[in-house]
């Protein structure tokens, strides 16, 4: 049997991004952000699917995993997101 391990990983927007939004508007990116990540893990999902997803995604975007400690590149993740696509692990 076939493990998936999936890399789920929030948006956090940077200081000159959140200093332009309301409360309410950095919650509202947040959960768009968080639906078109679920939209992504699931089956059926497109390459469209990953591209919306990151075209919300800074181009200096990285995400560092609390556990493993390993940092992660937008490049990295999108290229990521694709493979797993198309091995049909979504």
């Amino acid at each position: 049997m076939k493990t998936l391990t999936v890399l789920l990983f929030f948006i956090l927007a940077s200081p000159a991004i959140s200093s332009e939004l309301t409360k309410e508007e950095l919650e509202k990116k947040a959960a768009l952000i968080n639906d078109l990540q679920n939209k992504v893990l699931m089956k059926g999902s497109t390459i469209n699917d990953i591209d919306t997803l990151f075209s919300h995604y800074t181009d200096d975007f990285t995400y560092t995993h609390e556990v493993y400690g390993g940092t992660y590149t937008r490049e990295h993740l999108y290229n990521n997101s694709i493979k797993y696509l198309k091995e049909g692990e979504y």
